[in-house]
């Protein structure tokens, strides 16, 4: 398969139709120190002809964003430094928009896109590098947020992704003992109490890719 066309980690990806969008994201300097290079680039790949090509690039280069995706946009919420910067890019028109700043900004959070078409982002930890619980909840057709029931765990470099019948599963991370996370947790948009636990048989952190 063809590569991306700039190395990088920490970015975000989501797939709309027959492409693949990759944006932001990070690359260490050549002692692996910080902060290296924080990139605001978009790429797309096209899964029919295995290219990739250039997109609009965001208004702020972020890494370990919380991204989602829902009918022809993305979402990419917090990232850098604990951000409240909250952007939303059309497919069809290749362009970024500011949006609704997050509430409490956040690193390595986690975002899903729920059947309802709310953007739920959940966790990550603050400028204060606290590990937070908080459900954030944007809504798309009145550029703003509300808050949700908190999850049980705190957390942050965890995985979201909403299963067939409309609830968002909310799995690994890392604790604020800094340890990998098997716990995986439901949250239930419809009835909005966060969360039921599910066995989850190894510990995972930090992934930040969904499909559209």
């Amino acid at each position: 398969m063809a590569p991306l066309t700039q190395r990088r980690s920490q970015h975000g990806a989501a797939a709309i139709g027959n492409n693949i969008y990759t944006w932001g994201g990070y690359i260490a300097t050549t002692n692996n120190s910080i902060p290296g290079t924080v990139f605001n680039s978009l790429e797309i790949y096209n899964t029919a002809t295995n290219t990739w090509s250039s997109g609009a690039p965001m208004p702020v280069a972020e890494r370990s964003q919380a991204v989602a995706a829902s009918g022809d946009f993305l979402y990419g919420f917090g990232g850098n430094a604990s951000t409240r910067n909250a952007f939303r890019y059309n497919v069809r028109t290749n362009t970024w928009s500011t949006i609704a700043a997050l509430p409490t900004g956040a690193f390595e959070a986690a975002a899903a896109a729920g059947a309802d078409g709310s953007i739920y982002v959940f966790g990550g930890y603050t400028t204060t590098a606290v590990v937070v619980n908080n459900t954030q909840i944007y809504n798309p057709t009145t550029d703003s947020w509300t808050a949700g029931a908190p999850m049980p765990t705190a957390r942050n470099g965890q995985a979201a992704i909403t299963d067939a019948a409309g609830l968002i599963h909310v799995i690994g991370g890392v604790t604020s003992t800094l340890a990998a996370s098997a716990v995986h947790e439901v949250y239930n948009p419809a009835t909005r109490p966060c969360c039921t636990h599910r066995p989850k048989t190894r510990s995972k952190s930090c992934s930040n890719t969904v499909a559209g």
